[in-house]
């Protein structure tokens, strides 16, 4: 009996560990900037993922920098113009259940294409530059990856240069 009780207690210390590991942390809504430059980064990294969940093309580009080089559909690098030429076809493809599409989706291995909160943001920025790295969690399975972001302050603020999921 007492046997029974302790691998009860076990896999019930199991689960708990388990179930606490997937808790995704602070929400990119709830986080404290320090500076105001981690205030406009933050607004940044906001817009950008709405754009992206909401497809919304021309607000999506306008948060990318024209000399950075962006992941596209989890493996090639993209410039901005080959993003823009790309991204219409590939989110008319996900939304139209295209088998081929969602292949290439980094949310393929569980299925949220697009959908998805950010969390535990760690930014530095140093001068006109800043780097972020967040934890993508889905909200029906709790797949998690990490997305990292390089940004540059241009004329008109902060812009990202560099995007990368996670693909280990």
């Amino acid at each position: 009996m007492a046997r029974q009780l302790l691998i009860i207690a076990a896999v019930f210390l199991a689960l708990g560990a388990f179930m606490l590991g997937r808790q995704p942390g602070t929400p990119l809504k709830a986080f404290v900037p320090a500076t105001e430059d981690e205030a406009n980064l933050i607004l940044l990294i906001q817009r950008f993922h709405k754009a992206r969940q909401d497809k919304e093309l021309k607000i999506y580009l306008a948060c990318l920098s024209g000399r950075g080089s962006f992941m596209f559909a989890g493996g090639p690098m993209l410039s901005k113009p080959e993003l823009a030429r790309a991204l219409p076809g590939f989110w008319a493809g996900l939304a139209a259940g295209d088998l081929t599409a969602m292949a290439f989706s980094r949310e393929s291995l569980n299925g949220n294409f697009l959908e998805g909160d950010l969390f535990d943001p760690e930014i530095v920025v140093q001068g006109t530059r800043a780097r972020a790295s967040l934890r993508f969690a889905t909200p029906r399975s709790g797949w998690q990856t990490r997305l990292f972001l390089v940004f540059e302050k241009e004329a008109a603020g902060w812009r990202i240069t560099r995007l990368a999921w996670d693909m280990g």
